[in-house]
């Protein structure tokens, strides 16, 4: 059976979250922006025009723990 363009879709975000994830499939801060940069420019120019602080606050809410991994 084919995957669906929706489910290769899915698999391809799996597979580029696991690129820039550490062995315990968590990912440090700088690493999203890193991720971003190299994979959707339009993206991140995008979420500049909605203040330089919009993506770390983003990642700040989801490090409940606060050890600066999400």
């Amino acid at each position: 059976m084919n995957s669906t363009e929706a489910e290769k879709t899915m698999i391809g975000m799996s597979d580029l979250f696991h690129k820039y994830s550490g062995p315990d499939d968590t990912i440090e801060k700088g690493d999203p922006l890193k991720l971003l940069k190299e994979n959707f420019p339009n993206f991140l120019s995008a979420c500049n025009k909605m203040g330089t602080d919009y993506l770390s606050t983003v990642f700040e809410k989801k490090d409940k723990n606060k050890d600066k991994r999400s």
